[in-house]
């Protein structure tokens, strides 16, 4: 499994695309840091947290992941599909690679270097105003921002695979990409009428965890963690059991 994660992380580490990608998102967070100094939402409009120090400011950026998780996440699934597409991942299963380990091996590189993505938003905005709030409370601050950031890749995660997932059931770049952003499409005009879902999407955790005084929130840990697993295992028996041209 050792020598398919570094195929897999070659992949990315020697991808213009992707390190333009990451270099995108940082300039992106660094300029659009001016509607974040002084609110941002939770799960509702009514839910209005003001902004007063660093850690604050950071958790505003983060409240915007609900939009570029839909996104970025559709980006992820074309990317997994178009590998069915070329045929590389029928290469790694001819060559002799265990099914379950060329899943997992892929889960984790595409999950690090995904996440790098998201991340670079909100730390790109952090550098810029760093020199405007200051640390404060040093301790504080950084519990705070690591807080949100290790909520935020739990979550992530979840999404991520979910639409790793799509692509595997349907092994097609466009496909993947199309349905996951079908899924998102739905998700929001069912969020739009009724939050019946809510209470099982890692997606509305993403702002539910940024409320102050938040340092443990176990249904989005639960959500976050359950969505993992699933998506996982249906991964894991879906490609072990089919047949690939």
């Amino acid at each position: 499994m050792r020598n398919l994660i570094k195929t897999e992380r070659y992949k990315f580490t020697h991808n213009i695309k992707y390190w333009l990608a990451l270099i995108g998102m940082f300039i992106f967070g660094f300029v659009s840091t001016n509607g974040y100094k002084k609110s941002y939402n939770l799960a509702s409009l009514e839910d209005l947290i003001e902004v007063h120090d660093l850690s604050d400011f950071f958790n505003a950026m983060t409240s915007d992941f609900v939009l570029l998780i839909m996104i970025v996440s559709a980006v992820l699934a074309y990317s997994v599909g178009k590998e069915f597409n070329l045929r590389t991942i029928d290469l790694a299963v001819a060559s002799g690679h265990d099914r379950k380990k060329i899943v997992f091996s892929k889960a984790i590189v595409y999950l690090i270097a995904y996440n790098l993505i998201m991340l670079c938003y909100p730390y790109g905005g952090l550098v810029k105003e760093f020199s405007y709030y200051g640390l404060g409370n040093a301790k504080e601050t950084i519990f705070n921002i690591t807080r949100t950031t290790l909520y935020m890749i739990l979550l992530c995660s979840a999404v991520f695979l979910f639409a790793m997932g799509i692509a595997y059931i349907v092994k097609s770049g466009a496909k993947a990409g199309g349905v996951s952003i079908c899924f998102s499409f739905l998700y929001l005009i069912i969020i739009g009428v009724s939050n019946i879902i809510d209470w099982a999407n890692p997606i509305y955790y993403m702002r539910m965890v940024l409320a102050p005084d938040t340092t443990i929130h176990l249904p989005a840990i639960f959500v976050g963690t359950f969505w993992i697993v699933v998506s996982l295992v249906l991964m894991v028996k879906d490609f072990g059991k089919s047949e690939l041209k």
